[in-house]
């Protein structure tokens, strides 16, 4: 799934840093999200978004 913003040109940061990301590819399975930053055990989706920081401004898709 692609993580994009919603009307801004950038995600914003993660996990306290701005990565200057324009969109963000993640897997979701089971309802956890996988990506180079959570491991191999992933994230519940909710704590995922936590992560982010401005999430209500983020097109998630799921």
């Amino acid at each position: 799934m692609r993580i994009t913003p919603k009307d801004t040109p950038a995600l914003g940061g993660f996990r306290g840093k701005n990565w200057y990301w324009s969109n963000h590819e993640v897997v979701v399975k089971d309802g956890r999200i996988f990506d180079l930053t959570t491991g191999h055990q992933g994230l519940p989706i909710p704590e995922c978004k936590k992560l982010w920081e401005y999430p209500n401004d983020i097109d998630f898709g799921f």
